[in-house]
């Protein structure tokens, strides 16, 4: 089977199966230095020139600042280092 065909079969099936998900969340309970990790991948992928055209990008954002809320004013060091993944005039 192609992989075309095969996607086409594929699609409803997940389509069916999230929309039986529904809104419940997924939890997802990993290290401080793994978030980081996944923080700047994100933080890079939004920089991506067609970043701004994907429909994932507000999601993405709004997930890095769920996580950078939840670190809470305890770690402002942290919370300042994941604001200035938003800003290429701060790479190195």
């Amino acid at each position: 089977m192609g992989q075309a065909k095969r996607k086409a079969i594929l699609l409803p099936k997940v389509q069916a199966e999230a929309e039986r998900w529904g809104d419940r969340l997924i939890r997802l309970e990993v290290d401080l230095s793994t978030m980081m990790l996944i923080t700047g991948a994100i933080q890079l992928s939004l920089r991506h020139p067609s970043a701004g055209k994907m429909k994932s990008a507000e999601a993405l954002r709004k997930f890095i600042f769920q996580f950078k809320e939840q670190i809470g004013q305890d770690y402002p060091a942290i919370q300042e280092l994941i604001g200035l993944g938003f800003h290429p005039r701060y790479d190195q």
